[in-house]
């Protein structure tokens, strides 16, 4: 965002004699500024409209060998108030609802045998389309490397985001993110997974393929984790599994063990 300060102008070019501003042109320039204070950016320049209003100072001047003085008007004070203005403009201007969201935040990590994983999380607000609102549309990343020889590491992960036009609630899908080692084999001997759901999630129940249930007690981001990601205090869960991620069927649970949302078979 340009701040509308950067389009002052002194009343003349400046140069000559002629073109020197007057106090009028002080004034002038001073009610333009004040008039744009309440543009976020244009509240910035309090300092140069102080400086256009103070009444310009005169200067002794001596021409030639002649010995002749003058008193003219400095300009000194409409350049320096252009400087200023020009200055915050570009590097005070507030930041937009689209600004560039922060780094990763850590959620879990761990070491299991020879494979190092975690799941990290941060809002959505690097996306261009995401608007002001993002404490309840996470990202969420999810990795797992292994070292393949002694100057070697196989690294693998994924990244999942919210949806732009819904928040993350109690009952919508929650994001999911995996990553296998080794990942360049069609059975993996681990996959790791990070899940984020809304913050009334309690529970999640996995039935696997085969039939074999694992109840997961979900765990709330804290309040400090949740301000360096700039997302909400939603509930997640990290984990690894052995073997490759297959699943029939997730569902999810409040407090009380109402059913909140139902994969059904297709997870």
């Amino acid at each position: 965002m340009v701040s509308k300060c950067s389009n002052f102008r002194p009343s003349a070019t400046l140069g000559s004699r002629a073109s020197v501003p007057s106090r009028k042109s002080y004034v002038v320039s001073g009610e333009w500024i004040a008039s744009c204070g309440k543009d976020a950016g244009c509240s910035l320049c309090r300092l140069a409209k102080a400086i256009l209003r103070t009444p310009p100072r005169l200067a002794r001047r001596r021409r030639g060998g002649a010995g002749l003085t003058t008193r003219g008007t400095s300009a000194s004070g409409s350049i320096g108030a252009l400087v200023i203005c020009l200055l915050l403009a570009t590097f005070a201007s507030p930041p937009s609802a689209n600004a560039k969201s922060g780094p990763w935040v850590s959620l879990d990590a761990g070491t299991t045998g020879a494979y190092n994983w975690s799941v990290k999380v941060k809002d959505l607000a690097g996306h261009p389309d995401a608007g002001a609102q993002v404490s309840e549309r996470p990202c969420i990343l999810v990795g797992a490397s292994s070292r393949t020889d002694r100057f070697s590491i196989s690294r693998s992960s994924s990244r999942q985001c919210a949806e732009i036009s819904a928040p993350l609630t109690a009952t919508s899908t929650p994001l999911i993110g995996t990553a296998a080692q080794p990942s360049d084999r069609a059975s993996p001997k681990l996959t790791a997974i990070g899940m984020i759901f809304g913050a009334a999630v309690r529970r999640l129940r996995i039935t696997f393929d085969g039939g074999h249930l694992m109840t997961v007690h979900l765990r709330r981001i804290s309040s400090k984790d949740a301000r360096a990601a700039g997302v909400a205090p939603l509930r997640y869960a990290a984990f690894t599994v052995p073997g490759a991620w297959r699943v029939e069927r997730l569902v999810s649970f409040d407090a009380t063990g109402n059913t909140l949302w139902d994969s059904g078979s297709a997870a």
